[in-house]
Formats: C-alpha cells, structure tokens, sequence
C-alpha cells in the first residue's frame, strides 16, 4: 500500500490498483500486441490486449522500495515494429500516468519483450 497526504488528508493506493492502472495504459500503446504473464516461461500463453487489462496482474509488477515505485511489465510486440522504439513509448506513458493519477515518482520501468506476433 502506498500512502500519499496532501491537504486534504491521506489516499491509499494498492499495488493492484497501479497494475491495473499500468495494464490500461499498455492496451493503449502502438506496437504492443498482447500482455504476457511475468512467471510462465513455458508454452504459449497469450493475452490480448482488446480488453484484458483486467488480467494485467499477471503481467505488471510493481514494487515500492523507499516510497517510489519499480515496475515492471512483461509485454509481446507485434512482429515489424521497432522494440526499442515501443519500449521508449512505454516507459514514457508510464511514468507520467502514473506520477500524474497518483502523485507517486516512479524510478524506474523495466519492459521484458517476451513475444512477437504477427
């Protein structure tokens, strides 16, 4: 749980509110084709991205290590597009979505590639 207080008293954001807050901003990157889950590592197991940012628990982590947050998404690209170029565009929307919904600094993002499709 992060504790944010300002002036008007104190809000509590959970980690699974800044996965699923990070899951919808991933459905709305170009480039990104679907979200993988972080810890299969075997098979073929796939989330697209029209609507499953629901299922982004699976595929966001988010730790908060001396009140800043370290995220990390597992993602798959479609198969063309520049990896680093979505990965610069991802980083990007993270942290200003997140830093500007909850007034929380993000320190870093780490974006896995786990997958191309076509």
């Amino acid at each position: 749980m992060i504790i944010r207080e300002n002036y008007m008293g104190k809000i509590g954001f959970s980690e699974k509110y800044i996965r699923s807050l990070v899951g919808r901003i991933l459905c709305e990157c170009i480039g990104v084709s679907g979200l993988l889950p972080a810890r299969l590592r075997i098979g073929r197991w796939f989330l697209g991205t029209g609507g499953n940012a629901a299922h982004s628990d699976r595929a966001v982590t988010a730790k908060v290590i001396d009140g800043k947050l370290i995220i990390g998404v597992h993602i798959a690209v479609v198969y063309g597009s520049r990896v680093s170029a979505v990965s610069e565009s991802i980083v990007g929307k993270i942290k200003r979505a997140v830093e500007e919904r909850t007034g929380v600094p993000v320190q870093k993002v780490t974006v896995y590639v786990d997958g191309m499709t076509d």
